[in-house]
């Protein structure tokens, strides 16, 4: 195994040069698992389960359905929640 020297005087360069890195891996990682999820409006949603606006946000005020806005503030759900409630034959109508 070997070894690595650091002076005290250079040791805060090199932590934030880990740090740095550290963080772009971090936005890395986290783009990459943002692009696996896909995202329906409510009317997507709807036409994903077979029903109606009104019946997916009767599902998201009673909870069964998790939802998000997102940055203009639309309403925005994930499919794996959808797929979920497919298995579970809760489609809100």
């Amino acid at each position: 195994m070997s070894r690595i020297t650091i002076e005290v005087e250079g040791l805060a360069e090199v932590l934030e040069s880990i740090d740095a890195r550290l963080a772009r891996l971090e936005e890395k990682v986290h783009a990459l698992s943002a692009v696996d999820r896909r995202w329906y409006s409510t009317s997507g949603a709807a036409r994903y389960l077979d029903t109606t606006e009104v019946g997916i946000r009767s599902l998201i005020q009673s909870g069964k359905l998790a939802a998000s806005h997102n940055g203009s503030g639309k309403l925005m759900i994930e499919q794996h929640e959808l797929d979920r409630h497919a298995r579970a034959g809760d489609n809100g109508r």
